[in-house]
């Protein structure tokens, strides 16, 4: 699910995601292979971990046979109202002076670097 398509492109703060899963075995890991700033995850009312700058969670510990309950906060920032540009390739992780340039590139006010949809980063889980 995209926050963007599903009517949030400006959200900030926290979004909970719970879902009930029903497993045969207790062996997994989460994994989240999208862009996202803040993840806590929780398995069956215990606190799983954080995700920050690792995609994938081992929750096999906290897993049961059967009916699972993994609830996912989603924690968002306000990049979709600030800067730098985006850009087509993929978002960068930090920012510096040189986020805000692209030297070189500007024809006629436009940069062929930079995404007609300026604002949005999809912010995907």
């Amino acid at each position: 699910s995209c926050l963007i398509t599903e009517g949030f492109p400006f959200f900030t703060g926290d979004i909970v995601l719970r879902q009930i899963v029903e497993l045969e075995d207790t062996d997994y890991a989460l994994l989240i292979n999208k862009r996202f700033h803040l993840i806590k995850v929780e398995v069956n009312g215990n606190v799983a971990g954080t995700l920050m700058f690792e995609n994938s969670l081992d929750i096999s510990k906290y897993l049961r046979k059967g009916k699972n309950e993994i609830t996912i906060t989603l924690t968002v920032g306000a990049r979709n109202l600030l800067g730098p540009f985006h850009t087509l390739e993929q978002e960068c992780l930090f920012v510096s002076r040189n986020s805000f340039e692209r030297e070189g590139t500007w024809v006629d006010g436009r940069s062929n670097l930079l995404m007609e949809d300026y604002a949005f980063v999809k912010t995907i889980v």
